[in-house]
């Protein structure tokens, strides 16, 4: 899709500038997260603007191509398979979007090594979920990070790399295997 805006636009070769640069740094951050990478589990979360103790689970194998998918598959990180599987089968939604919902009092149910929490420019953690966060594996290892909903789910190129480069931050500032999900 990208491809074909950038066609219709004139932008072929800034697009093509913007694959390379991502595939770059998409190397340089396999190369020295590769490990680490390898045993990691992940979790996308994203809370519900109106702070209505729902959140939303996406499976990477399902979801449409937002810039985290595309990040977390292109760097290996498999997703937690809890969250797959209810994202899969459409809990509390219409599994065809690998997209679920669910409230925040199963959300420990869905933890990972890292939770990655999406949310608005404009939201905040009310008490209530940030209890609930941290009684996830991810909460209690201090391994929540929050991704700006607007970039994480977009669909460009530049929000790939800025993707990417949030997560190779979070990788350098050290986060650890907590176990299987």
């Amino acid at each position: 899709k990208q491809r074909l805006i950038a066609s219709f636009v004139g932008l072929e070769d800034a697009l093509d500038a913007d694959i390379a640069a991502y595939q770059a740094r998409l190397a340089e951050v396999k190369a020295e997260h590769g490990d680490l990478l390898a045993t990691l589990e992940v979790s996308y979360l994203e809370l519900d603007r109106e702070d209505s103790g729902v959140f939303y689970m996406y499976n990477t194998d399902r979801a449409p191509n937002y810039a985290y998918r595309e990040v977390i598959r292109d760097l290996g990180i498999p997703q937690s398979e809890n969250v797959m599987e209810a994202a899969r089968t459409g809990l509390g939604f219409d599994g065809n979007w690998g997209v679920a919902t669910a409230s925040i009092e199963v959300l420990p149910e869905y933890s990972a090594d890292l939770i990655f929490l999406g949310m608005y420019p404009d939201s905040t953690v009310s008490d209530n979920i940030q209890a609930a966060l941290d009684a996830t594996a991810a909460g209690a290892a201090g391994q929540v990070y929050p991704g700006d909903t607007l970039t994480w789910l977009f669909h460009l190129q530049h929000a790939e790399l800025r993707v990417l480069n949030e997560i190779d931050a979070i990788l350098d500032a050290g986060v650890e295997n907590l176990g299987d999900f």
